[in-house]
């Protein structure tokens, strides 16, 4: 008996249709998992912001909802692992501003660049 060639595209016509629809679905749930990423990031950012805002706001009565919600930030589902480093750093420093006033207390050489692009100590 003779191998039916006719036959072939119709063995493998479904196999390519499954292969392609299986890899337009990986790839659609990639793209989908890459925006709630951004999405989630972008949020977390927003609520920093907020946040660092209330914690260092003019009245006094704000403060602690800031603070706590930086403190509530630090401990979410929400926060990614690369942002967490970003998030304690803020929340410390708001913490540490907050203690001293608005004075930064650590001893640091601001630097302005003049018009030349040289850069001169600001003393």
């Amino acid at each position: 008996m003779e191998w039916p060639w006719a036959a072939l595209p119709i063995i493998l016509a479904p196999a390519f249709a499954f292969a392609g629809a299986f890899l337009g679905y990986r790839r659609a749930r990639a793209a989908d998992e890459a925006l709630d990423r951004w999405r989630r990031r972008e949020e977390t950012m927003r609520m920093v912001r907020w946040a660092a805002d209330k914690a260092m706001d003019d009245d006094e009565s704000v403060r602690p909802v800031g603070v706590s919600a930086l403190a509530a930030l630090r401990r979410a589902e929400l926060l990614q692992p690369e942002d967490e480093r970003l998030v304690e750093e803020i929340a410390e420093a708001v913490a540490v501003v907050s203690m001293h006033g608005l004075e930064y207390p650590f001893d640091a050489e601001i630097v302005v660049s003049d018009t030349d692009g040289e850069e001169e100590p600001d003393g």
